[in-house]
């Protein structure tokens, strides 16, 4: 059961490393900031426009709605409006009649018509507003640049006399780290159950622990957002089995005092839901998870026990520095001695695990 858990894991975790996809998330101010940028080299660009395309008008310019919303739209839409007025030509026009979309009603039924209905009606619309051609655009938001192109059709050819891409790098520089630490403090539980052995003492369905553990993060080759993790840390336990004639192991109490069982995993942690925080930090992530796989040690009255544990984890950042976390583990079973001699007394160890992490403070280098 471990053996086919830990291939899947492995296969999800190979998955994950080649599919994960690293999308900058620019606030809108961002955005517009580089759209300026792009722009600046406009006036040498739109110098090549040969000399009788005098005046133009502008038609549309297309943006991708899943990653800019209308506000932002009309900015750029006025940015590049702005950057005709600093040349002489051509003299960019407005004219409602030439807008992508149209309404008109007649008896009570609206009547939606978008673009240009014909050639014919194109040329038209030029001898009576007397320009020479029309100006379309479309914007993309990539995940490495801010993309404009801008193209001028000459209204009585409807050739395309006119066209530049307009740029501007997004950095991807340090936005997210290539290494992190992290450690916490919480709470865990570990299933335990009866055997015909442990009639002599109470056995509660679980035993609880104290969590303390460190972390350590590092990016992969293959993604900037899933990055492997190297965790360590210890169990103490303090809510277990009590009995006089037990003595303290890793699910036991001693004169009411616990044991430390360490512990180790390794796994892959992903972003699900990220946010940008300001420009030059990483993004913070709403919402991440946390394949993983290890062991637990724990000592009973005869040796010590390795437990394999396989989990997922889900974590929130709460603050800049500070997360909670939610896991869940398989535990392989054992039944380990309380007690030997004339009578061994032995319980179930293993099953469902759960951790709580009320507070992790997180590092990043």
């Amino acid at each position: 059961m471990v053996k086919k858990s830990f291939a899947v894991l492995i296969f999800l975790s190979l998955t994950i490393l080649f599919t994960s996809v690293n999308a900058q998330c620019l606030t809108n101010d961002e955005i517009i900031s580089k759209i300026d940028t792009a722009l600046a080299p406009f006036p040498e660009k739109i110098a090549e426009l040969k000399q009788d395309v005098k005046r133009v008008v502008l038609y549309t310019i297309r943006t991708d709605k899943t990653n800019v919303n209308d506000a932002v739209a009309k900015q750029i839409e006025g940015k590049v409006i702005s950057s005709f007025l600093k040349v002489q030509r051509p003299t960019l026009i407005y004219s409602p009649e030439v807008r992508p979309m149209r309404i008109t009603t007649k008896d009570n039924v609206f009547k939606f018509t978008s673009g240009f209905q014909s050639t014919e009606e194109i040329k038209e619309a030029s001898r009576k507003l007397r320009f020479d051609g029309f100006l379309e655009g479309d914007f993309l938001l990539t995940d490495t640049a801010v993309y404009l192109n801008l193209r001028i059709v000459d209204t009585e050819s409807l050739s395309v006399v006119w066209s530049n891409d307009f740029t501007s790098q997004i950095s991807t520089a340090n936005t997210q780290p290539s290494f992190g630490t992290d450690f916490g403090i919480g709470f865990g539980g570990m299933q335990i159950g009866e055997t015909a052995s442990s009639g002599q003492i109470a056995v509660p369905p679980f035993v609880n622990y104290i969590s303390f553990d460190g972390r350590i993060s590092l990016k992969t080759v293959f993604s900037e957002t899933a990055k492997v993790t190297f965790t360590a840390g210890a169990l103490y336990l303090y809510s277990g089995i009590e009995s006089t004639i037990v003595p303290q192991t890793m699910v036991s109490m001693s004169k009411n005092a616990g044991s430390f069982n360490p512990y180790g995993r390794v796994g892959i942690r992903l972003p699900l839901i990220s946010v940008k925080r300001k420009p030059g930090t990483p993004k913070r992530d709403i919402l991440a998870t946390e394949f993983n796989f290890g062991k637990i040690c724990g000592w009973d009255v005869e040796k010590l026990r390795m437990f394999d544990v396989l989990g997922v984890r889900v974590e929130t950042d709460i603050a800049e520095n500070i997360s909670l976390g939610l896991g869940v583990s398989y535990v392989s079973l054992y039944e380990i001695m309380l007690k030997s001699g004339t009578t061994d007394i032995r319980v179930k160890v293993g099953g469902l695990y759960y951790e709580l992490s009320i507070l992790r403070f997180n590092f990043t280098l």
